[in-house]
């Protein structure tokens, strides 16, 4: 009698653990993908995704992250067994062009499927558009001008005007001009349905004015579109130098000199007809350098070596190589270091 009771009691914890498991909050989103295909830049996506609970308990939503230009405007914190809720996300379009997809991360009490990422699609197009919408320039300074020419046009709005543009480098000018229709655009598929007036933006970059080194910035041109005042053009790029020194300080460290030491230096012209080294010295006692060609005009080594005899202690001084090159006809690099 006794173990019937057990078996009874056994079964009875068994059915209350069975049921106890079977009741849970169960999240499903059947349409975790929105695509709106083609948006207007500047124009706001919103859109309420539907969250089901399948479960047998109240489902719990503790948090919702919306990735970065998404905001999320509300959304239902508990969902009843059998019923539905919304998580509804706006998406700002206006810092965006192109394919873009972002996502929205539910966190829920649903311990089989805790996080959920919601994704909004879409395609964003410029009202003003602008081809190829960017002008990168790898120069060499000293080598004159190079250029880049954008076309700007818009399909809706009034007849598009340019009305002033805004360059951020003294040495990057920027003209604009209005470009005529012309049996060449009636005739090139890609023009048809475009419409509006078409304008040729020109970015021209003085080499022998710009100083070496990079480029990242916008040219700003101001337009009538009551939607789209201001257009921004990237400008990247780098003005390399006319002759470059690796390494540019030599450093070269605490040393021990019971045989000479030697370390190079490597001199390498970026012009087309190159350069030649006319000589090389130390204002460093004890330092000697030479000049080795690697090839004629364009890459040269200057060999450095520090002789056994040098004083011991610490030494700071100059390499410096004169070159043909009118614009560095002197090149200094720091030298430093210490004799044990």
């Amino acid at each position: 009698m006794k173990i019937a009771q057990w078996i009874v009691l056994i079964g009875a914890l068994l059915a209350v653990n069975v049921s106890s498991a079977s009741a849970a909050a169960k999240a499903v989103v059947r349409k975790p993908i929105v695509d709106f295909g083609t948006v207007a830049q500047g124009d706001k996506i919103e859109y309420s995704f539907e969250l089901f609970n399948e479960g047998d308990t109240v489902l719990t939503v503790r948090e919702v992250k919306p990735a970065c230009g998404c905001t999320v405007t509300r959304y239902d914190k508990s969902i009843a067994p059998g019923a539905s809720g919304e998580i509804t996300a706006v998406l700002s379009t206006g810092i965006f062009t192109g394919p873009i997809a972002k996502s929205v991360t539910v966190f829920t009490d649903d311990s089989l499927n805790p996080k959920i990422n919601l994704v909004i699609k879409a395609v964003i197009q410029p009202r003003i558009e602008v081809e190829p919408g960017y002008a990168r320039f790898i120069v060499v300074e000293g080598t004159g001008s190079k250029s880049s020419i954008q076309t700007l046009r818009t399909a809706d709005g009034p007849d598009l005007e340019i009305r002033s543009i805004r360059s951020p480098y003294p040495f990057v000018k920027a003209s604009y001009r209005r470009v005529e229709a012309d049996a060449r655009d009636e005739s090139d598929q890609s023009n048809r349905g475009k419409g509006g007036s078409r304008w040729e933006v020109r970015l021209t970059l003085d080499a022998n004015r710009a100083p070496v080194g990079p480029l990242a910035d916008y040219v700003e041109v101001e337009t009538n579109h009551p939607k789209q005042r201001v257009v921004k053009i990237p400008v990247s790029g780098f003005v390399r130098p006319e002759v470059s020194v690796t390494p540019r300080v030599a450093e070269l460290g605490s040393r021990r000199l019971e045989t000479p030491y030697t370390t190079t230096l490597e001199v390498r012209s970026q012009t087309e007809g190159g350069i030649s080294l006319e000589a090389v010295s130390s204002t460093v006692a004890g330092v000697s350098a030479e000049i080795e060609e690697v090839e004629k005009g364009k890459v040269y080594k200057v060999v450095l070596t520090l002789s056994p005899e040098m004083a011991k202690g610490p030494f700071r001084g100059k390499v410096q190589i004169t070159t043909s090159s009118k614009r560095h006809p002197l090149l200094e690099v720091e030298l430093s270091g210490t004799v044990l």
